[in-house]
């Protein structure tokens, strides 16, 4: 390969590029419906600390603000509704869920986020379906 930098040209292989590589990000099937629907975006990989998967610390590993980045909340409907419906919620990082409007739009009295430690067990589809939170994209 011939490439020419400031006047200068030299040659290079493709061995001689792979400082430069970077392994690209594993595409999830949000990432897949995306590109079906010609929508840009850029996934980010950071490390996930279990401990702590707050919006606020995600967004700062990956370098943007919080209103950049959204979470996903996993509920389940609360009391005499005899259906045993689960409802995700995607709001920006830096915002509150509103649980009695989650309700209203489930069509629930109430509702209740399902805790971090039963996300795996509600389905085998969980490690696909159910991320922390991840940045923003704008068509």
């Amino acid at each position: 390969m011939q490439q020419k930098t400031h006047g200068t040209s030299f040659r290079a292989s493709k061995s001689d590029w792979t400082l430069y590589n970077v392994k690209p990000v594993p595409k999830t099937n949000a990432a897949r419906r995306l590109d079906q629907m010609g929508i840009q975006y850029e996934l980010r990989e950071y490390e996930v600390d279990s401990d702590d998967l707050a919006a606020e610390t995600v967004a700062a590993k990956i370098g943007l603000p919080p209103e950049q980045v959204f979470k996903t909340l996993v509920a389940r409907a609360e009391g005499k509704s005899d259906r045993d419906e689960i409802v995700m919620a995607v709001i920006p990082g830096d915002q509150e869920l509103n649980l009695k409007a989650l309700a209203a739009a489930a069509g629930e009295r109430k509702i209740q986020l399902v805790p971090v430690k039963e996300l795996q067990a509600l389905s085998t589809l969980a490690a696909n379906l159910v991320k922390p939170p991840f940045p923003r994209f704008s068509p």
